[in-house]
């Protein structure tokens, strides 16, 4: 877990020097003063930051062994199952455009009764 939250703060680094550099240095260096109101908004300012890139890091951590425990549980061919899941929800649904008098009954109840329903034909 402490490996994820040093990668998530590797990529987060450059951002955040960024951040407070702006967010702390500009006010600083324009003469800011160092006031109660202005040492909350530096606290604030240090603190929100570590805690959603910690959260962030601890997320992708979390993820990861959720998808690993996934595949294990799902055994060596978990990509085929996987595949499977995606083809049967890729199935289309039957076309129901056609008339009713062009579909088949279901049963021999329901064809006869279709047949007493036609006239015969007589020519």
């Amino acid at each position: 877990m402490m490996a994820a939250i040093a990668r998530a703060f590797g990529r987060a680094s450059r951002p955040l020097a960024f951040y407070y550099g702006i967010a702390v240095a500009v006010p600083v260096l324009n003469g800011g003063t160092f006031d109660r109101l202005f040492l909350e908004h530096v606290a604030f300012v240090l603190v929100v930051p570590l805690v959603i890139v910690t959260a962030a890091g601890c997320a992708a951590r979390l993820a990861l062994l959720w998808t690993v425990s996934d595949r294990h549980a799902l055994g060596d061919n978990w990509l085929a199952q996987a595949e499977r899941r995606e083809t049967r929800a890729q199935i289309p649904a039957p076309d129901r455009s056609d008339p009713p008098s062009t579909l088949k009954p279901r049963c021999a109840a329901a064809e006869a009764s279709n047949a007493r329903a036609r006239p015969a034909n007589t020519a």
